[in-house]
C-alpha cells in the first residue's frame, strides 16, 4: 500500500508527474528543471527569483511485517522546478534545498518508526500528525536556508549542516539534530 503526501506550495500534484528520488549517489543537474521559467501569478516566488526546486517528502507504508512501519524520501518534480540562468552556484544552492527535502523526510521517517502502535488507527493518526509538524519544521528550515545562504559565511555554515546530517558519523546519537541557524 503507498500513500503519498506532498507539501504542495502552489503546485497540483498528479500520479503521472515524474519524481527524481533523492539519492545520496546522484546530484541534481539543470536538464531536471523543465518547468516553465516563470512564477506562475499565484506563486510566493518573487519575480527576480532565478530558480525555483518543487522538493517534497514522499513516503510508502510497510505493514505487512505484523509492524506498522513506513520508508520515507525527498522527491523533486522535473516539470514544476526551473531555473533561469545555469550557474553552478545556483544549482547547488538548489541541489541544497533537495537535501533538506532528504533530512526532513529521514527526521518524520524516524519519528514514525521509533514510536509502537497498538493499532492501525493510532499509526495513521500518528502519521498524519507527524507529517503536519515535519513539513512545517521542512518549510521553516527552507526558508531560513534561504535567508542564510545570502552571503557566504551563511552558505558555508548550511552547506556543512547539510553534510554532517545527510551523511553522519558513526555515532551512536545519529538523530537529525536542527540546523543552528
Amino acid at each position: 500500500m503507498i500513500i503519498l503526501f506532498f507539501s504542495g506550495k502552489n503546485i497540483s500534484s498528479r500520479q503521472t508527474d515524474i519524481i527524481i528520488k533523492w539519492s545520496d549517489t546522484t546530484r541534481l543537474t539543470y536538464a531536471d528543471f523543465k518547468g516553465a521559467q516563470a512564477p506562475p501569478k499565484d506563486s510566493v516566488a518573487r519575480p527576480d527569483t532565478l530558480a525555483v526546486i518543487n522538493a517534497e517528502i514522499k513516503y510508502k507504508l510497510d505493514i505487512s511485517t505484523g509492524r506498522q512501519k513506513i520508508h520515507a524520501y525527498g522527491i523533486m518534480y522535473p516539470e514544476h522546478s526551473w531555473m533561469k540562468v545555469r550557474w553552478p552556484s545556483l544549482l547547488k544552492h538548489e541541489q541544497g534545498h533537495f537535501d533538506i527535502a532528504e533530512i526532513y523526510a529521514r527526521k518524520f521517517e524516524k519519528r514514525v518508526n521509533d514510536t509502537v502502535f497498538n493499532d492501525l488507527p493510532d499509526f495513521f493518526t500518528f502519521i498524519a500528525a507527524s507529517l503536519k509538524d515535519v513539513v512545517a519544521e521542512l518549510n521553516a528550515e527552507q526558508d531560513k536556508y534561504d535567508k542564510w545562504t545570502m552571503n557566504n559565511l551563511g552558505r558555508d555554515y548550511y552547506y556543512q549542516w547539510i553534510h554532517d546530517q545527510l551523511y553522519p558519523s558513526n555515532k551512536p546519537d545519529s538523530a537529525i539534530k536542527s540546523s543552528p541557524f
